[in-house]
């Protein structure tokens, strides 16, 4: 079901309808970053978002992008909050220990586990399809190459450095993933400045 607003429309209905096919690799990253800045608010308030999918956010001609369903974030920290908050899983972008959290056994939540959803959406722009458990697993069978996609043409540094963002986002482990926005935006900045 395609949903908008007078005023845009979700990030999905953008990939579904091939909004994105022959933009450039900056113009991918600035989506990236929008989607980073909608996370700032709720990550100073303490909170995990863990409903970041394309299909729960909406998107203003990328000039802005908010979440448009909160319903599941979770208070860091909070122990009383967790015996009756139940996650709300999305397919491809919930991390691996979101997708195991329970609550008689409850998992360590961090910022981590957002920007794992920010790093699957990311992948999905690029690859055009959310990454599955074998691609986290093995990661070889996936790289990005400077032959086909976004990155044809570009230099080796930017598809070793977008590949190297990949890997980092959709690590297994939460400790080994981007642990605030500020160091996955540097990172996707970073991305952004080489493809100029």
């Amino acid at each position: 079901m395609k949903r908008t607003t007078a005023t845009g429309e979700t990030l999905s209905n953008m990939i579904d309808s091939g909004f994105f096919i022959g933009k450039d690799f900056t113009y991918i990253c600035d989506c990236i970053l929008k989607i980073l800045a909608a996370l700032v608010p709720v990550h100073a308030k303490g909170y995990l978002h863990l409903g970041v999918s394309p299909d729960n956010i909406h998107v203003e001609h990328l000039g802005h992008a908010r979440f448009m369903d909160s319903s599941s974030t979770f208070q860091i920290g909070v122990r009383s909050a967790a015996q009756s908050w139940v996650p709300s899983l999305r397919l491809g972008y919930s991390a691996n220990e979101l997708v195991a959290y329970s609550i008689t056994k409850p998992t360590s939540l961090s910022h981590a586990t957002d920007l794992y959803s920010v790093t699957a959406i990311f992948f999905k722009l690029l690859v055009g399809k959310a990454p599955t458990d074998e691609v986290v697993v093995s990661p070889s069978k996936w790289q990005l190459s400077n032959k086909t996609g976004y990155l044809a043409g570009e230099q080796n540094l930017l598809v070793k450095k977008t590949n190297g963002v990949l890997l980092k986002g959709l690590a297994i482990s939460p400790h080994r993933r981007y642990q605030s926005i500020a160091d996955m935006k540097a990172a996707i900045e970073e991305l952004e400045n080489l493809a100029k």
